[in-house]
């Protein structure tokens, strides 16, 4: 399990998802290695990072500061955040990239992280 901060009132988490022995989950962790690691290996790609640092670099920036949200239907929502990538040795940018996050509403005050993507558009 993976937690992301973003206000005083509200948490995202990130957890193992499934199902578990799925060979295609459909959320959390497990769908996006089986799904999504190759576009995050992508936007490493000169970055000296590994896709997941890519991966959390992106769901953090988006529970901190989205750029747009809303209600993506089905109990979800959607955000969404352009975001930075610099090359770690050189500091220059390498790209930037819209990502989207889905979540599905927990409990009170959590949001369980269903998937996160590079998109060519926000929510």
């Amino acid at each position: 399990m993976r937690t992301f901060s973003g206000t005083a009132r509200r948490l995202w988490v990130l957890y193992c998802g499934g199902p578990k022995y799925s060979s295609t989950p459909t959320w959390g962790y497990r769908h996006i290695l089986w799904r999504h690691r190759g576009d995050f290996e992508r936007m490493a790609a000169g970055t000296y990072q590994n896709w997941r640092d890519v991966a959390d670099l992106a769901m953090d920036a988006i529970a901190k500061d989205p750029d747009a949200w809303g209600d993506a239907g089905a109990g979800k929502n959607c955000r969404s955040r352009l975001i930075y990538l610099y090359n770690r040795r050189t500091g220059q940018l390498v790209r930037t990239q819209i990502v989207i996050q889905l979540s599905a509403h927990q409990s009170g005050k959590s949001n369980r992280i269903i998937t996160a993507y590079p998109r060519g558009h926000q929510c």
